[in-house]
């Protein structure tokens, strides 16, 4: 399917605009950001080829000897079908949903779009509150911000309430035609709003208006998120995985 042929592409260039360091493996590609050992996204083994989940696993041992953390990316399906099943006790598979905007479901948006420095007390405070990070981590994900702004153009929307406060915010990235709508972030005591609706609508019309042929994002396949995203008019094409062990 050539929408997620390019999906896949975007991503692997994404990775590759990321990492400090990319290594060869004999299952895949390491791409690898030292300075930046708490992020898993940055710092993970991407299985391209059909290999047991051990021989993954092994790898995955020897290339992120480095990290407290343990991660697999496993892109194309058939690939994962041999080796997620065979996932040993400790490692967790998560299935991903990749859906591609189709439908723009209308009505209005309150959502803006801010400089990425505006953004940081919230995107600090959120860190703290939902992987309860210590500092040292939290300014991590702060540089992590930095680096996808500059690896993915990034543009970044949120929206406020009545006070003027944020309350959801959003990454929207593009390469070479594709746009990804990243890291839908709402407050828990605001949800419900309409708030993450008013954001994703937003940023997906911004990437058409600049010209994206495909628009889409990634949605954990046993999480609530994936309903909404549906209604506001986007279809699954596609399912990768990640498998990772804390």
């Amino acid at each position: 399917m050539i929408e997620r042929d390019l999906i896949q592409r975007y991503a692997r260039a994404f990775a590759e605009r990321c990492a400090e360091q990319i290594v060869p493996s004999k299952v895949g590609i390491a791409y690898l950001t030292p300075s930046l050992p708490a992020m898993y996204d940055i710092n993970a083994l991407w299985v391209l080829r059909p290999s047991s989940f051990e021989e993954a696993a092994e790898e995955a041992e020897t290339l992120l000897a480095r990290y407290a953390h343990r991660k697999l990316v496993v892109p194309d399906e058939e690939v994962a079908d041999r080796l997620v099943p065979d996932a040993a006790p400790g490692w967790q598979a998560t299935p991903l949903l990749e859906m591609v905007w189709e439908a723009d479901p209308g009505g209005p948006s309150t959502a803006e779009e801010i400089p990425l420095e505006e953004l940081r007390d919230f995107r600090a405070a959120q860190t703290r509150r939902v992987h309860r990070a210590p500092d040292d981590v939290v300014e991590q994900f702060l540089r992590r911000d930095d680096l996808y702004r500059r690896a993915g153009n990034g543009r970044f929307f949120v929206v406020r309430d009545e006070s003027g406060a944020i309350r959801t915010s959003l990454n929207l990235f593009r390469l070479d035609g594709v746009a990804e709508i990243d890291d839908v972030q709402t407050q828990e005591e605001a949800r419900g709003r309409g708030y993450a609706r008013a954001a994703v609508l937003a940023a997906a019309r911004a990437a058409r208006a600049e010209g994206a042929e495909i628009v889409f994002l990634v949605a954990d396949e046993a999480d609530w998120p994936k309903d909404l995203y549906r209604r506001l008019g986007f279809r699954t094409v596609g399912r990768r995985y990640e498998v990772t062990r804390a």
